[in-house]
């Protein structure tokens, strides 16, 4: 075939590939679909793209993008959703407004307003609400914590209940708790890790911030600045301190 390939009699849509837009109805309806059974099931939707195999096989919700096999698969009455990687977003039924770039990103996602990009970003997440992760495995467990953000491979990576609300900046941070190679951080709330490997001190903690490449927190409530080979703090302008000073070598003092 050579020169331009023109379809007519198809709502201003374009189909290419078996079955694809099988069901769909010929009214205007602005949707395009490129590979076998690609928006297979659409009937009256508008504004759909799917490309590749099964890409929005079930959508009957308007404005959906799927690319890649299987992207948004199941989605049937979600709408505005982008999924683009082999399986993106594919158990996601009637959420809305999710982002899922990468294969198997969003992969379990059934809520809304999540954004994950990377290899497995946030695969496992099911009903948690809100939360972005930027890069390869970043928050892959969240399942119902929410309001997270983790930027970074494995950033958060087995954080999955919890009431959330945190933010992980580095490779693997957040990701794990305790000594040594650590273990798999699953429950945190409100706390903060910025810096390669940052681990809180245990699980279940909330509003715990630690910052430093490889820093352990001190628990709830504490913030941690530096790592074991930190020999000096600097900190300009007025330091203001409420309560008690401490030192582990000496008594509480005022």
């Amino acid at each position: 075939i050579s020169g331009r390939v023109s379809q007519v009699g198809l709502g201003d849509s374009t189909f290419f590939g078996y079955l694809a837009g099988n069901s769909t109805s010929t009214s205007n309806k602005r949707c395009a679909a490129f590979g076998n059974l690609a928006l297979y099931l659409n009937v009256s939707s508008l504004d759909n793209t799917a490309i590749g195999e099964r890409a929005l096989f079930r959508t009957t919700g308007s404005g959906n993008t799927g690319v890649g096999s299987t992207a948004l698969g199941n989605n049937t009455s979600g709408t505005n959703n982008v999924a683009i990687g082999d399986d993106a977003l594919r158990s996601s039924v009637t959420a809305s407004t999710n982002t899922a770039v990468g294969a198997q990103s969003l992969y379990s996602v059934t809520s809304s307003a999540n954004v994950g990009v990377g290899y497995r970003a946030l695969e496992g997440g099911t009903t948690g609400v809100s939360n972005t992760g930027l890069g390869a495995y970043s928050l892959r467990s969240a399942d119902t914590s929410s309001f997270n953000t983790a930027v970074g491979n494995s950033a958060m990576e087995f954080i999955a209940s919890g009431n959330g609300r945190n933010v992980a900046v580095g490779v693997s941070s957040g990701s794990n708790y305790g000594t040594g190679a650590g273990i798999a951080l699953t429950v945190c709330n409100d706390s903060i890790f910025i810096g390669d490997s940052t681990r809180a001190l245990g699980t279940g903690g909330s509003n715990e911030i630690v910052i430093g490449q490889g820093a352990l927190g001190n628990g709830s409530n504490t913030i941690t600045l530096g790592n074991a080979d930190n020999e000096e703090t600097h900190l300009t302008g007025v330091l203001v301190l409420e309560g008690f000073c401490y030192s582990p070598s000496k008594e509480k003092r005022d």
